[in-house]
């Protein structure tokens, strides 16, 4: 498995630098690997591009590949530089010179801990981040340790709906009607080690109602998740909410 530093070094190379300029299948998108080797990418099934050439060409004629090209994104492995799962998602995610694809529209992706996984396996979450809101869409669960294996691809936004549905049963109006009806972002997502209770996450949330000068309100939940026979299991170890004011 490759180091933190190993990781760094590869993202560079495949997403800046001309230096190493070639035709391949996927570049990596700036700022999406997460710390356990996992990145958000871009390409053409089936074909190689050369991507650095493409970041040179005039912004009329990027956009006429824009136009033309069935590009996708793509969850990418970062330890075996390969392409784990093409993302069926909402939107686009991707740049090409100066021009952004994706109209307030960006993927992102989190490591989730689990309290039961083996040392081999780990969870990551696959967001997808509007203007207004964002959900977790995926949550893959992989094992390394025979080269590298799915065990678990949870779509369709339903570890999202565990999580949310976890917390608003510990929640209480006014604060389960804002969380429940308005537009939630989840701002972070880390992972922990607690004494009295073992592997958590923690989610920062926020949810507020668009375009009003109406009430926020912040939310930090602190989950154990496990695995069973493929299905996973929700714990909320702690809540903390407070409402304040919403200032567009």
């Amino acid at each position: 498995m490759k180091s933190l530093l190993q990781i760094a070094v590869l993202i560079f190379a495949l997403s800046t630098s001309t230096l190493f300029a070639t035709e391949r299948e996927f570049r990596i998108n700036k700022n999406s690997a997460t710390k356990n080797g996992y990145a958000i990418g871009w390409g053409i099934p089936g074909e190689k591009l050369d991507f650095e050439a493409l970041d040179m060409k005039t912004d009329d004629e990027i956009q006429q590949f824009i136009t033309t090209s069935n590009v996708v994104n793509y969850l990418i492995d970062l330890h075996t530089d390969s392409i784990l799962y093409i993302i069926k998602s909402q939107g686009l995610d991707y740049t090409i010179g100066n021009i952004h694809v994706g109209n307030f529209f960006a993927l992102s992706l989190a490591p989730i801990l689990f309290d039961n996984l083996d040392f081999e396996q780990e969870a990551v979450a696959l967001i997808e981040n509007w203007k207004w809101d964002n959900q977790i869409t995926n949550l893959f669960i992989f094992d390394r340790s025979q080269g590298i294996k799915t065990i678990l691809n949870l779509n369709e936004g339903q570890f999202d709906k565990l999580v949310k549905t976890e917390i608003a049963k510990n929640l209480k109006d006014p604060e389960l009607d804002l969380f429940t009806n308005g537009a939630t972002v989840m701002t972070q997502i880390k992972g922990d080690v607690l004494n009295n209770a073992g592997n958590v996450s923690i989610f920062s949330l926020n949810s507020s109602t668009p375009k009003t000068d109406g009430p926020e309100l912040d939310l930090e939940a602190t989950i154990q998740f496990t695995l069973e026979n493929e299905s996973v299991l929700v714990k909320l170890i702690s809540l903390k909410s407070k409402i304040g004011s919403n200032v567009q």
